[in-house]
């Protein structure tokens, strides 16, 4: 186990922090903030595999991951105002 592959995981242990935030929110808007978050941890920690195991796949999910974040975070926040 390399340097990148310990990065990645302190990373996912961070990542189950910000899984929890969004359940235990009061407001939609607190829960956005962390779910995109948890997508710039989730791209970091991609990259971060990529290195560790040299496998030029995770890069391409890690920069798929980063474009679809913001879209993902909006018609969560669309569907939540609609139906409040």
């Amino acid at each position: 186990m390399n340097a990148w592959l310990v990065a990645a995981t302190v990373l996912g242990a961070a990542l189950l922090v910000l899984v929890i935030v969004p359940l235990r929110t009061a407001t939609p808007f607190d829960a956005v903030v962390a779910i995109e978050l948890a997508t710039v941890v989730v791209a970091l920690a991609m990259l971060l595999l990529t290195e560790g195991f040299g496998d030029p796949t995770f890069a391409d999910l890690a920069l798929l991951t980063g474009l679809l974040g913001l879209p993902s975070a909006l018609v969560y926040v669309h569907f939540f105002t609609r139906w409040t």
